[in-house]
């Protein structure tokens, strides 16, 4: 569940990493990445380790055609999962009491 979880986020932000520091991850394994892209018929991701605000390492894995395989400046349609990780960002500054929710947006 973590996995999908973490493979939802990198899909959210895989557009801003192309412009961010480009680093190839090494430490994880790429089998375990094409298996779980064919059993969950997912053709491609790109999937990113951020530690404190920094991305650690970038992986880009599977194809976008038949002929093409997906590269690091690959564009990826996030469609509506914006909302999911708008939520999930919200709930964590909530927790850091960074935010409170029942304080009118307009103050940020």
């Amino acid at each position: 569940m973590k996995f999908k979880a973490l493979v939802l986020v990198t899909l959210v932000f895989s557009t801003q990493l192309i412009a961010q520091e480009k680093v190839v991850a090494k430490n994880i394994d790429k089998q375990i990445i094409e298996d779980w892209l064919t059993t969950s018929k997912v053709p491609a991701m790109a999937l990113a380790t951020i530690e404190e605000g920094k991305i650690k390492t970038i992986q880009v894995q599977g194809k976008i055609s038949e002929t093409q395989k997906a590269k690091l400046s690959t564009l990826f349609d996030v469609a509506s999962l914006t909302k999911t990780i708008t939520t999930l960002v919200a709930l964590k500054l909530v927790e850091n009491k960074s935010w409170n929710l029942d304080e009118p947006l307009y103050h940020y």
